[in-house]
């Protein structure tokens, strides 16, 4: 995906269940020098996936059909420091809970192949919702308090200077 130089560790483990197993696949994504518009942050998240037989009896060879459920939290922090947009940090988190999935396997393989498209999935749905969500909602609001001075409102600064001036001759009158 768009990682290049990310951290990630898997952990599995056999759930009580027979044959079921669950997993927790961790990714971390730091950005330590300056890229286009964020000066530094991370992109960390977590992905616990449990996979649960349809038949007890079909659990124990690892092949069969199996019910999959995906649980992510990504913990998103980014800080900028531009002379036009002065300095921004914006960190939050988002969780959301996947569609299980049923699917047949026939190998062991073809858990770790489901298991991989399923966090795929959601790490594009969820990059998808904080950027159009979050990050352009956040951008809007700034936006709109924060206006940079240019040169064309050096006039209507002027008059706000006048104004205010003569609010305050007029208290000391």
């Amino acid at each position: 995906m768009y990682y290049e130089g990310g951290i990630s560790s898997a952990y599995l483990w056999d759930q009580e269940e027979s044959g079921s197993f669950a997993g927790c696949f961790l990714i971390k994504k730091e950005v330590s020098e300056p890229q286009r518009h964020v000066s530094a942050g991370s992109w960390d998240s977590i992905h616990i996936v449990e996979a649960i037989p349809k038949d007890a009896s079909v659990g124990e060879s690892g092949k069969g059909e199996y019910t999959y459920k995906l649980t992510t939290t990504v913990m998103l922090s980014m800080t900028t420091d531009k002379e036009s947009s002065g300095s921004v940090n914006l960190s939050g988190s988002l969780t959301r809970q996947g569609r299980d999935r049923t699917v047949t396997v026939s190998s062991d393989m073809e858990h770790v192949t489901q298991i991989g498209e399923m966090i795929e999935d959601m790490e594009r749905n969820i990059r998808q919702q904080l950027d159009s969500l979050y990050i352009q909602k956040t951008r809007e609001v700034v936006n709109s308090i924060r206006r940079p001075i240019k040169a064309e409102d050096a006039p209507s600064q002027a008059f706000v200077a006048d104004l205010t001036g003569a609010l305050k001759g007029m208290k000391s009158a």
